[in-house]
């Protein structure tokens, strides 16, 4: 199942331009060391991350584990960290299917190079996870096509999981009432509902998005806590973010 829309514009996006940056070179190589290790570090140890974000609906939490899918959940951490997806849309929203979001109004533009360049696709793991309310993906146009994109499922689906992109990265552990709770009137993107076209949203920015589509909710802060386990202890912890106290106006 393609999430991204084929507006055309998701194409630059996936293919990232011409090369990585030096970050994504590191994250890549790296991370290649993972793929053989599905416990997400050394014998015994676990990673996750723990991401705590404040909504225009409220707030809730996301436990991304990094054994599930080490490149995504690697790429997804960093961008939390990097404030990439504070003050998004929650742009595509499908009642007891998915919400996705992913397009960021960062003003920096390395961080909006880092967004937008590509990802290896990770091995299904074993067993392999099942698509169930509140797992969270990465959303992608074909393979290893993963960029900023992530979605959270609001159900079982036969068509989510089908696509090698579409590999678990963790699941939303709090707050699961206020994601059942975004705007989802407009739909889907166009030309299948009346929700906002992906590329207008990139060539837009907020204010279009203010002006267009004035009732979708959007994030706006996020904290994130990564954390090492070994038998359910901690053994390190370390947080990137702090949350803004912020109001929704009515």
């Amino acid at each position: 199942f393609y999430i991204m829309s084929d507006d055309g514009g998701d194409d630059a996006i996936a293919n990232g331009g011409a090369g990585l940056d030096d970050a994504m070179k590191d994250e890549t190589d790296r991370l290649d060391d993972d793929l053989n290790n599905r416990d997400g570090g050394g014998a015994g140890i676990q990673e996750v991350a723990l991401v705590k974000c404040t909504t225009t609906a409220g707030p809730f939490t996301i436990n991304l584990i990094k054994s599930w899918s080490p490149i995504g959940y690697e790429r997804a951490v960093t961008l939390f960290e990097r404030s990439f997806y504070d003050d998004s849309h929650f742009f595509r929203v499908i009642p007891k299917f998915l919400v996705q979001f992913g397009i960021s109004y960062t003003d920096d533009e390395e961080l909006r190079h880092f967004g937008s360049s590509t990802i290896k696709d990770d091995p299904v793991f074993d067993p392999k996870i099942s698509f169930e309310e509140g797992v969270v993906s990465f959303a992608g146009s074909g393979s290893n096509s993963r960029t900023s994109h992530l979605f959270v499922a609001y159900g079982p689906s036969n068509s989510l999981g089908t696509m090698p992109w579409e590999t678990p990265i963790g699941e939303v552990v709090d707050g699961m009432d206020n994601l059942r709770k975004l705007y989802s009137g407009y739909g889907d993107g166009k030309p299948h509902g009346n929700g906002p076209e992906q590329y207008k949203i990139r060539d837009g920015g907020k204010s279009f998005m203010n002006e267009d589509y004035p009732k979708l909710d959007s994030f706006l802060t996020c904290e994130t806590t990564r954390k090492q386990l070994t038998n359910g202890k901690i053994l390190k912890e370390e947080v990137k973010e702090e949350v803004k106290e912020e109001v929704k106006e009515e």
